[in-house]
């Protein structure tokens, strides 16, 4: 539009990125300042690229593919390039790089996708160093941003912290029960926690993004709580479903996670206390992945420490069993997974009555009904964990 105020950005880094890179094709028809200005021009009329596209070949006679690749690579560009200047403008500490997805994206831009990072950190994208997508001025090659369609957005994860103390500058020493601790040894609490939701959200993707609190002050708590009891009221579910629980790690109400103290502590500690930490959201990832509508508590509570070890393992390639917070019900879930494959535990978070897909499944292995229905008999960890003991005893 006429009245964006990234026009001005945009043209003059249209202008750069055509000074720079554009080749002797290009240079032969017409000027880097002349082109730039044209389709930054053609933009704010409204038009679309490819409508910007046809406009170029035909002004300059150029090859219609040859125009079509150019203004998208150059707008893209330069839109998330201005969007960064937007992003530091508008307070943001964090950026996000969204990747379009489907066959045409590149793998390493999928791989990408959700990645976060501080604004003012570069990317790592395929082993470039991007500051934004279709930044080159890191040396990134072309076939790295030529027609890339990513997108920068900011990431909400840095509103939830309102003054983020810093480690000092000697990193923390190495612990030999991590086998990588690459998204751990970052420089505050905040970029430990985003690396780590960066991984999940890449690997497990949510279809809304959560909104994560860490260490709220006691004025944004009581803002949330309120928050939280209204949406309980109007989904007619009782007021102790949606209250913050005042000695969890954390707590989780709808697509909002709130972290305790203690773990932004944790997250500027040792490795294995940023291990730890990071494993308290893997936790939270695997509530927020379920679409349940019906849970079924030691299902729930088990998959999900399952899930936080498997993360650990994948992410880490370290073994947090002992970290568990609920070690019977997550020893009976492994049991079942152990005999049923991961699939079945992954295939769960999209089933609509976690208690119905349970028992289903089972039943569908081959386990006596008796046995099963007895293990939905839920009492206590101990008791459910020897009921399993009993169902697995059986051979489907």
């Amino acid at each position: 539009m006429p009245s964006d105020p990234r026009a001005k950005a945009l043209e003059a880094h249209f202008q750069a990125m055509l000074t720079q890179d554009t080749n002797s094709y290009w240079r032969s028809l017409t000027d880097p300042a002349t082109l730039a200005g044209h389709i930054v021009e053609a933009k704010n009329q409204g038009l679309s690229l490819e409508a910007i596209a046809k406009q170029v070949s035909k002004t300059y006679r150029a090859n219609y593919p040859a125009s079509t690749r150019l203004v998208r690579t150059l707008y893209n560009a330069g839109a998330n390039r201005a969007q960064l200047e937007v992003l530091r403008a508008s307070g943001y500490t964090h950026k996000q790089w969204l990747a379009t997805p489907g066959p045409r994206t590149r793998p390493a831009h999928a791989q990408a996708n959700h990645q976060i990072v501080p604004i003012d950190q570069a990317f790592v994208v395929g082993g470039y160093n991007l500051m934004y997508p279709g930044d080159r001025s890191l040396g990134a090659p072309a076939g790295m941003i030529v027609n890339c369609r990513c997108t920068l957005v900011g990431a909400m994860i840095n509103a939830i912290v309102e003054q983020e103390p810093r480690i000092n500058s000697s990193q923390p020493p190495a612990d030999f029960r991590i086998g990588d601790d690459r998204l751990l040894r970052r420089n505050g609490a905040i970029e430990v926690l985003g690396a780590t939701r960066g991984w999940l959200q890449a690997r497990y993707p949510l279809e809304r993004s959560p909104q994560i609190y860490l260490a709220p002050s006691s004025a944004q708590l009581a803002t949330i709580q309120n928050r939280w009891w209204e949406q309980a009221r109007q989904a007619g579910m009782p007021k102790e479903f949606a209250t913050i629980g005042t000695q969890a790690r954390a707590t989780r109400f709808g697509n909002d996670v709130v972290l305790h103290p203690d773990l932004k502590t944790e997250l500027q500690g040792s490795l294995w206390q940023r291990l730890t930490a990071a494993r308290t959201l893997s936790h939270e990832w695997w509530h927020l992945l379920r679409q349940a509508q019906r849970g079924f508590y030691p299902f729930e509570e088990g998959s999900a420490d399952v899930f936080a070890d498997l993360v650990a393992r994948q992410a880490f390639q370290a073994d947090t069993r002992e970290l568990r917070r609920y070690p019977l019900l997550a020893q009976a879930v492994e049991e079942f997974t152990i005999r049923l494959g991961n699939e079945w535990l992954l295939k769960s978070r999209k089933a609509g009555n976690a208690r119905q897909y349970f028992e289903q499944t089972l039943l569908e292995a081959g386990f006596s009904n008796e046995l099963v229905q007895d293990v939905l008999r839920y009492t206590t960890e101990a008791e459910w964990l020897i009921k399993v003991g009993r169902l697995l005893g059986v051979q489907p």
